[in-house]
């Protein structure tokens, strides 16, 4: 045999060779996706306590976030839930917000016209009556439970006006926050039966 058919067979049988990785490694691939298909992503929706973390399919956790969201729609796409609450609760604060956590979070908050905040309406899908607001670092000068309806709500507060408000029903918690502007508790109560 020539010399240059020896490289001509070399070349071909290197290209032959190669050409099997490549089909190798997209019968791999294909594998792993039809495997992540076909078991429904069973890693997609793992819990810590019902709280959910997503998952993909190499198993790298994502980062969760807050996202801003310019309507309730939005934050229904994100969060996988729905919430009712009072539109315009209070007649001085008539901007809404949305925010979302994915599959975790709703939040609504409403703003006057110089961005400070009246009220805040959270419901998380938290499944063990975690509360939605971190209350570390925090003071109240009262915290009570109170019962509304057929719920048990804790109101915190300065022992006239309630700043926060919090309880759960089934795998959601809820809470109403009036930080900056505490709330007459009549007021208070009546929001918190109308948030679900």
């Amino acid at each position: 045999m020539s010399e240059e058919n020896k490289n001509d067979a070399e070349i071909k049988n290197d290209v032959i060779s190669n050409l099997y990785k490549i089909i190798g490694l997209v019968l791999v691939a294909g594998g792993v996706i039809a495997f992540t298909l076909l078991s429904g992503n069973r890693n997609s929706n793992t819990t810590d306590g019902c709280r959910v973390n997503e998952y993909s399919p190499f198993g790298q956790a994502q980062q969760g976030v807050w996202v801003d969201l310019n309507s309730y729609a939005g934050a229904y796409a994100v969060s996988y839930f729905d919430m009712e609450f009072p539109e315009k609760p209070l007649p001085a604060y008539p901007n809404d917000h949305y925010r979302a956590f994915k599959r975790m979070f709703m939040e609504v908050y409403y703003t006057d016209d110089a961005g400070s905040e009246g009220v805040r309406f959270t419901k998380g899908y938290t499944c063990n009556g975690a509360e939605v607001y971190d209350t570390d670092g925090m003071t109240f000068r009262s915290t009570i439970i109170e019962t509304i309806g057929d719920v048990d709500v804790t109101e915190r507060g300065d022992g006239e006006k309630i700043a926060m408000a919090t309880w759960y029903v089934g795998d959601y918690s809820y809470g109403i926050l009036a930080l900056e502007h505490p709330l007459d508790k009549d007021v208070m109560e009546e929001l918190v039966r109308q948030l679900k």
